[in-house]
């Protein structure tokens, strides 16, 4: 089974935090996080900003699409008007669910599941 570890913001502030407070150390692989969770010994593929496609779901942090995307309803409902497309996001902390459907009977679903 192929195992995939999505990056998110908060890898991202990692290795920003270490770029500028000790960047002398910015080159050593043994503080990249792969090395630190041992993905390559686990057989862990690591996906950065690109779209995971899973059949006809796209999977994201999350945080790729900026802070544009709000909704006073839920965060699946805020990326459901920003995507169009059926999503998994997980960076919003909290769980919710939106679909729609269209005059054809074509529906469109996104799932905010708290994390990834």
């Amino acid at each position: 089974m192929r195992i995939i570890y999505k990056l998110g913001n908060h890898e991202e502030r990692m290795r920003h935090y270490i770029l500028k407070n000790a960047p002398q150390f910015g080159n050593l692989k043994a503080l990249e996080f792969e090395s630190l969770l041992q993905f390559e010994r686990l057989g862990i593929e690591r996906v950065n900003r690109e779209i995971i496609k899973a059949g006809k779901l796209n999977i994201l942090h999350g945080h790729e699409m900026g802070e544009s995307v709000f909704s006073p309803v839920n965060p699946a409902r805020g990326y459901f008007l920003k995507a169009k497309a059926n999503t998994l996001v997980g960076h919003y902390h909290q769980s919710s669910h939106h679909s729609e459907g269209d005059l054809n009977g074509n529906k469109v679903g996104v799932w905010s599941t708290g994390c990834l």
